[in-house]
């Protein structure tokens, strides 16, 4: 619950402080009446340290998919993002949900998860399984 309007919550989500890694993102966007459905792709910065970059994942850029509804007539935005980079490791998936709280309109309920799913290779087993020796 944040003691701020929906509309300050949401503007502050869409347009926080600048991020370094921030490189662009491309957006289709549609209405459906009051509602904007926004396809995203995100692309950022590899921000893993140097080592990871040059042995483990070697990609410049990360390349994240979000799909977005927002009404601001209604008063709620929903979201899930998903990681395009590293899917043979990894899969992080995210959803963010944000709504006017019906108790109290001046009032956002703010609602977030992320899980990751890691992927596991015979290759990958086999070196963990050598070097444990």
């Amino acid at each position: 619950m944040l003691p701020y309007p929906f509309e300050s919550v949401l503007y502050t989500w869409e347009h926080g402080p600048p991020d370094p890694n921030f490189l662009r993102e491309d957006i289709v966007s549609t209405m459906n009446g009051s509602e904007e459905h926004k396809l995203k792709t995100i692309f950022v910065k590899n921000p893993q340290p140097f080592v990871i970059r040059k042995t483990i994942i070697r990609d410049q850029e990360f390349k994240f998919e979000e799909d977005q509804r927002i009404d601001l007539e209604k008063r709620y935005s929903y979201s899930t993002c998903v990681n395009k980079v590293i899917e043979h490791l990894a899969t992080a998936h995210r959803s963010a949900n944000m709504r006017a709280d019906p108790a109290n309109p001046n009032w956002t309920i703010f609602e977030q998860t992320m899980t990751i799913s890691i992927t596991t290779t015979s290759i990958w087993t086999t070196r963990i399984t050598r070097s444990a020796f």
